[in-house]
């Protein structure tokens, strides 16, 4: 643990293990009369904690293994009740001193968690986090290229791998919680949630992954971005994937950012919906890869089709609430304006519009246009009859625009040019 207002002037940087794991395990049977019959079990384990305002000057950055393990089991015989709680977090940072430099993990980040209970009223509550940011400044990137992972079990389960402006837990401490942090000496200013403010954005090359199994609620979610953080830009190059056995998967989840997001996914893969603002507008520029997953535009957010690393695209997932989605790349692009802009007189829907493209490579030819003769052309005349008058000068031809439709002042085909 890091903490105190000192901090670290320099960067902090691990590359050896670190594993952290708390067990509990409580029972009980009445044997010790009618109140015995109430079994809570609480475990939380943090494998990195930086509090107290702690800054880091520098970096902070992971090449090895930091693993947080935290299993809580409750038994109550009869008709009692057994309540298990189990937190875990892999690296937690209260970033309110700063941190001068980048977070970059080529490694492994993960977390763990496990509840059961067992008894007549049961509740297991699991949540494991892989790097939580509670609030603070990243002067730098946060950049991932090995694996941060995530995955929890219970009846009522939350995993997030990467949150940034939430607390621990994403809201009250447990009794756990506050008894951890008051061992170890930190404040509680770490339960407080963002603003997160990240210089360069986030840029993932490696695994992020969040996987939840919950038999009455699951909460997945990859990458989190809320308390009004501000991270910029999010780059994928790797795979970023939410799963969750008995509830949802997100893979990238905006809706509580502070300022609009351009996330440009280009090569790798996305498993899991997105989620974007309904106060800033966001940007999806997805050049690359796969997306398996609906896109919640809240509104105001657009999705931009573009080749790049990719010359196809194959989806089948709903968007909804975008203002805009386009599509296009070196040949023709279409826009399609969500239903709150389209005209009232619109027969679907989705209102479809061509625009051009991207410049061609080549420059292309001047539209033909005809041009009278300089003289006037004058018939042969009859044999018995007087010379025919000549035509009248031809009206120069307008080639329509290859980017819309004819309109009625177009005319036919050019004249023919002697």
């Amino acid at each position: 643990m890091v903490t105190g207002s000192a901090g670290i002037s320099g960067s902090l940087a691990n590359s050896g293990d670190i594993s952290v794991g708390t067990t509990a395990r409580v029972t009980a049977d009445g044997a010790a009369g009618p109140l015995a019959t109430t079994a809570i079990a609480n475990a939380s384990s943090i494998g990195l904690l930086t509090a107290g305002g702690a800054g880091i000057g520098g970096d902070f950055s992971n090449s090895a293994r930091i693993l947080s393990l935290a299993n809580a089991a409750a038994r109550a015989g009869g008709t009692g009740t057994a309540e298990a709680s189990a937190y875990a977090y892999g690296i937690a940072i209260d970033a309110t001193g700063g941190i001068g430099g980048s977070i970059s993990n080529s490694g492994f980040i993960g977390a763990a968690a496990e509840a059961t209970a067992t008894g007549s009223s049961t509740d297991a509550r699991a949540v494991a986090t892989g790097l939580q940011i509670a609030q603070g400044s990243v002067g730098g990137s946060i950049s991932n290229s090995g694996t941060l992972a995530a995955v929890a079990s219970g009846t009522d389960v939350t995993v997030v791998a990467l949150a940034l402006g939430t607390s621990l837990a994403g809201g009250t401490l447990s009794p756990a919680e506050s008894t951890l942090l008051a061992t170890l000496g930190a404040p509680a200013t770490l339960a407080g949630d963002g603003p997160v403010t990240v210089a360069s954005g986030i840029v993932n090359s490696g695994l992020i992954s969040a996987n939840a199994i919950g038999t009455q609620s699951a909460s997945a979610t990859a990458i989190r971005v809320a308390g009004g953080s501000v991270i910029g830009t999010l780059t994928n190059t790797g795979t970023i994937k939410a799963t969750a056995s008995g509830g949802s998967a997100t893979a990238i989840d905006l809706a509580g950012e502070g300022g609009a997001t351009r996330v440009f996914l280009q090569d790798g893969g996305v498993i899991g919906d997105i989620v974007l603002s309904s106060h800033h507008v966001d940007t999806i520029v997805w050049s690359g890869g796969t997306f398996a997953g609906d896109v919640f535009g809240g509104g105001l957010g657009s999705l931009a089709v573009l080749a790049g690393t990719a010359s196809s695209f194959a989806y089948s997932g709903t968007l909804e609430s975008l203002a805009s989605v386009t599509v296009g790349g070196e040949g023709r692009r279409w826009r399609w304006h969500s239903p709150a802009r389209r005209s009232p007189s619109a027969p679907s829907p989705w209102q479809m519009a061509a625009v051009c493209s991207s410049p061609p490579t080549a420059p292309s030819p001047p539209p033909p246009t005809c041009r009278p003769p300089a003289a006037p052309l004058v018939s042969t005349s009859p044999p018995n009859g007087p010379p025919r008058p000549s035509p009248p000068p031809a009206r120069a031809f307008r080639a329509p625009s290859r980017c819309r439709a004819p309109r009625a002042s177009d005319r036919g085909p050019p004249p023919t040019i002697s």
